[in-house]
């Protein structure tokens, strides 16, 4: 039998352990419980942490109506995507889509670079750092 590191045991079992206790419950989608979709969750903190820097600041106004892509792609072809409204933003997890009738801007280096911390002082709050 080959070695293993225990992450990787710990995937196995984190994931089987998800699946199954979703089969139970009759919430069965095993797609949403892949490890691309586990990292995707984590993203979305910085990204929720960024969208609203950019609302503060009235950033947003120039994303309005726009496909912003934050992140991508991963091994399957997705990418990290908020569709940006007067309503709100629409976060999407997919492929790039080909219809050319939506403008698309690319964040993805903003978002690599972007430091919360930093960003809500530019805007006037402060947060406390992590120990």
């Amino acid at each position: 039998m080959p070695f293993i590191s225990i992450e990787l045991m710990h995937e196995f079992v984190y994931g089987c352990n998800g699946i199954v206790r979703n089969a139970h419950n009759s919430r069965f989608n095993p797609l949403q419980r892949t490890h691309s979709w586990r990292l995707r969750r984590k993203r979305r903190e910085k990204y929720d942490d960024w969208l609203l820097v950019q609302r503060i600041s009235g950033e947003t106004e120039k994303l309005t109506g726009k496909l912003v892509i934050l992140w991508g792609p991963d091994y399957s072809g997705r990418y990290d995507m908020f569709l940006i409204t007067a309503n709100g933003a629409e976060d999407y997890f997919s492929e790039k889509p080909t219809d050319s009738s939506i403008p698309t801007v690319d964040k993805r280096n903003e978002l690599e670079e972007f430091d919360a911390y930093a960003g809500f002082s530019s805007v006037g709050i402060s947060m406390r750092r992590p120990s």
